[in-house]
């Protein structure tokens, strides 16, 4: 964050820019125009994958025959996994953000 501040600061009048410090500029904005498009469409895909896929409703049961039972324990198990998976898009998402971290410390995305 410090580097745009630099990057933008320094180039208060575009006419004072020489033709390498606007392609480094240009290069820079469009770097970041870049990550933030594709982090709002990942983001934008873990919604719609959490709206529509791992709603929990709630569900009760009244067992009269052996069916019933069947029946019962496969929408048990189906309940089941989808916790599991709530529980696995939690631990993806901390990785998710330990490796964006690593990313930025390491300035992978800052113009060279």
């Amino acid at each position: 964050m410090l580097h745009a501040f630099n990057t933008f600061g320094s180039y208060s009048r575009l006419d004072t820019l020489s033709g390498a410090e606007f392609v480094e500029l240009l290069r820079f904005t469009v770097g970041g125009v870049a990550v933030l498009t594709v982090l709002a469409v990942l983001l934008r895909l873990i919604v719609k994958i959490t709206e529509y896929h791992i709603y929990q409703s709630l569900d009760s049961f009244i067992v009269l025959s052996s069916s019933d039972e069947e029946r019962r324990k496969k929408v048990k198990k189906k309940v089941f996994r989808k916790w599991a998976l709530i529980g696995a898009t939690w631990a993806s998402s901390i990785m998710a953000g330990l490796v964006a971290n690593y990313i930025n410390h390491a300035g992978y995305f800052l113009p060279s």
